[in-house]
């Protein structure tokens, strides 16, 4: 069994339940924009993500669901391609640009159908989740910001992680302590 098989039926056995919603550029905090370096950082896809369990008894989303933000760079458009000078153009940078509002991209950039954005897979939103879960490894904002040489008296990088350790219980608290270390490890090559 491959080791993608692996995390596939992994997932599947802690029985998550997953919505995502597309979010217009326009309707994102551009504070929120500021960590993606770069002349076109306002170039992302945005999501809304809810990740929960469903009760085995009634069936409802678990309370410990995890509704977030989730960014992905345009290189997740269908068939994006860095190298094509199209959308180093104005017809290709205006193509990008209103995909990023309404969700929506012409295929291979220059064709005529457009189509919407394929939504983040599962996985790679857990992923983010459970790599951002390393804030659990520490004991307050001074001690993992001092671990990754981060500035402790920035007000912005406590708000940050305040974000990240919220995430990061609401995770264990709906996976428990052992499903989050299986999808740590199960993660770890990923």
């Amino acid at each position: 069994m491959s080791d993608d098989t692996a995390l596939g039926e992994l997932i599947a056995s802690l029985n998550f339940h997953y919505t995502v919603d597309f979010v217009p550029r326009s309707k994102v905090d551009p504070a929120r924009l500021k960590e993606f370096e770069g002349p076109n950082n306002h170039l992302s896809l945005n999501w809304q993500v809810t990740i929960g369990t469903l009760s085995r008894i009634d069936g409802q989303l678990s309370r410990h669901a995890i509704k977030s933000e989730y960014t992905q760079g345009i290189g997740h458009l269908p068939g994006y391609r860095h190298d094509d000078p199209y959308n180093k153009s104005v017809d290709g940078y205006a193509a990008l640009t209103q995909a990023c509002e309404t969700g929506r991209y012409p295929l291979g950039g220059r064709m005529i159908p457009v189509r919407a954005i394929p939504a983040p897979a599962l996985r790679d939103v857990l992923h983010h989740f459970v790599m951002d879960a390393e804030v659990l490894d520490y004991s307050s904002f001074e001690a993992y910001a001092d671990s990754l040489g981060i500035n402790v008296d920035s007000r912005t990088e406590e708000a940050a992680y305040r974000v990240q350790l919220s995430r990061a219980l609401a995770l264990r608290n709906m996976i428990g302590e052992k499903g989050l270390a299986r999808l740590r490890e199960a993660f770890t090559d990923y």
